[in-house]
C-alpha cells in the first residue's frame, strides 16, 4: 500500500535526521559510527536476522564507553535493547515453529525487536549527548586523535 510506504519513508527520514543532528557536534567518532550503524535497521524497510550482526558495533562501542564513564543507565538501556532484540527474535521463531496462532501475542513479540532497536539506537544517541556534556572539545588541528609528545628517556627519570 502507498500509505505504508509513505509512513515508512517518513520514519526513516526522521531517524536519519535525528541521528545526523545529534552526531553533528560530536567529539567521539566511534560513537558517531555506532549511532549510524544502530540507526540502519530502523532506516531500512526490512531486516533479516543476519543483518542484526551489525549491531555488535554499537553494542561493543557503547558498552566500552558506558563502563569507562560509569554511565550505568546507558548501559542498562543498551542491555535491555539487546535482550528485546535477541530474546524476542528467538521467542518469535519458537512460537512460529510450534504452530502458535494467537496473533496479538505474536504481534507483541514481533514488535519487541523494534523496541529493542529503538533502545539500542537511543543508547548510542544518549552516549553522544553525555560525551558532549563532559566538555571535551576537539579543534580542527587536533583531528580525531589526541596529540602525544615524546620526551627523551633522560627527562622522564627512567633509566635504561
Amino acid at each position: 500500500p502507498a500509505v505504508a510506504r509513505i509512513v515508512t519513508a517518513a520514519i526513516a527520514l526522521c531517524v536519519l535526521a535525528v541521528t545526523l543532528v545529534v552526531i553533528r557536534s560530536s567529539t567521539d567518532r566511534s560513537l558517531d559510527a555506532a549511532a549510524i550503524v544502530a540507526a540502519t535497521p530502523l532506516i531500512t524497510s526490512y531486516a533479516w536476522a543476519t543483518h542484526l550482526v551489525l549491531l555488535l558495533l554499537p553494542l561493543l562501542v557503547v558498552t566500552a564507553w558506558a563502563i569507562r564513564h560509569r554511565e550505568w543507565r546507558v548501559l542498562g538501556s543498551l542491555g535491555a535493547g539487546y535482550l528485546l532484540v535477541n530474546l524476542g527474535h528467538h521467542w518469535l521463531q519458537v512460537l512460529l515453529v510450534s504452530g502458535y496462532s494467537d496473533v496479538p501475542v505474536l504481534r507483541i513479540v514481533a514488535e519487541s525487536g523494534v523496541a529493542g532497536l529503538l533502545l539500542i539506537w537511543g543508547s548510542t544517541l544518549a552516549a553522544i549527548r553525555r560525551e558532549r556534556s563532559y566538555g571535551f572539545q576537539r579543534t580542527e588541528s587536533e583531528g580525531s586523535r589526541p596529540s602525544i609528545t615524546m620526551r627523551p628517556a633522560s627527562q622522564t627519570g627512567i633509566s635504561l
